[in-house]
């Protein structure tokens, strides 16, 4: 025998069912499109915002290629703002600390070099962030706060190179033992000879 003898029974029980949970489906359904709309549109805008991205940063690198200063460091502090969280802030940090550097201003290639570290997640890129501002703030006199920028390191590919850079602080500072050990222990971790690391050296030799 049926569980509902009549038409009219199943259509009270759809009543009831409508009544406690109609609102709920409509609502559901409300919400599955919206989701649907807003994933397409936070899709599309990240689209844009990388070609617009890009188009700076292609920008930049012609003014590069064409040696204007000026636009490189204005274009990457405008890709900076716009687009914090791109690859091309990163790259573009790189390249006007490269350009502040070719014009003596030191303070500003820090400050890129800077936004690098915080703002990279690329261990690598970091890194070389890392050993680029480290040389520069040697240039600039400061070499504590050199070794103390190298203390960290992101990536140990990198370390015959920090090593190498630490040389060169303790070499500046006077410390020459120290010098020569932070050499020698970068020719024994990098792979082949390194003609600049053997002049180096040897002019450390007792």
């Amino acid at each position: 025998m049926p569980a509902y003898e009549t038409d009219n029974e199943q259509i009270e029980l759809l009543k009831r069912w409508w009544e406690n949970y109609g609102k709920w489906v409509i609502f559901a359904v409300v919400l599955g499109v919206a989701l649907g709309f807003g994933w397409r549109y936070w899709q599309k805008q990240q689209i844009d915002q990388r070609q617009q991205a890009s188009l700076l940063y292609q920008q930049l690198v012609q003014a590069d290629i064409q040696k204007k200063n000026e636009p490189v460091l204005q274009l990457s502090t405008e890709i900076s703002k716009r687009y914090p969280h791109s690859t091309y802030a990163v790259l573009a940090n790189l390249m006007a600390a490269k350009t502040a550097v070719d014009q003596n201003n030191n303070d500003m290639a820090v400050q890129k070099l800077q936004w690098v570290i915080e703002h990279s997640k690329n261990a690598s890129i970091r890194q070389i962030a890392r050993l680029r501002k480290s040389r520069v703030l040697l240039a600039q006199n400061k070499p504590d706060e050199a070794l103390k920028l190298l203390s960290t390191v992101d990536d140990k590919v990198f370390q015959p190179a920090v090593d190498e850079v630490m040389g060169d602080i303790y070499l500046a500072q006077g410390n020459y033992d120290k010098a020569r050990q932070a050499y020698q222990s970068a020719q024994s971790s990098t792979l082949g000879d390194d003609p600049l690391l053997a002049i180096k050296l040897s002019g450390l030799s007792q």
